[in-house]
């Protein structure tokens, strides 16, 4: 799903595991990209062994800083896809966007 600039957002429950959860959604505005940011939180915590439920909310270190066996590919897509506004975040789950 690609929103379009102006697009309305679908309101959603402000539900959500603290620290998987992206900050949009504890607003009711989640989208397919907050489910990027959620997995991306899942995936950050496996790589890392570090529960974002113990830390300070939305609060992500470079990956490879607490793991160095992290690729810096790996890194860079958990970095983006963790960013706290969803513009900044990929857009799709699709593969072939740039």
């Amino acid at each position: 799903m690609t929103l379009k600039s102006g697009a309305k957002r679908k309101q959603t429950s402000a539900l959500g595991t603290p620290g998987y959860a992206p900050p949009e959604q504890y607003q009711g505005n989640a989208d397919a990209r907050s489910d990027l940011y959620a997995l991306a939180a899942t995936l950050h915590h496996l790589v890392t062994n570090r529960d974002p439920r113990n830390s300070a909310p939305f609060a992500y270190p470079l990956a490879r800083t607490v793991n160095p066996l992290v690729t810096a590919d790996t890194e860079y897509v958990l970095e983006r896809a963790l960013k706290m506004s969803p513009g900044d975040r990929y857009q799709t789950a699709r593969s072939d966007e740039a």
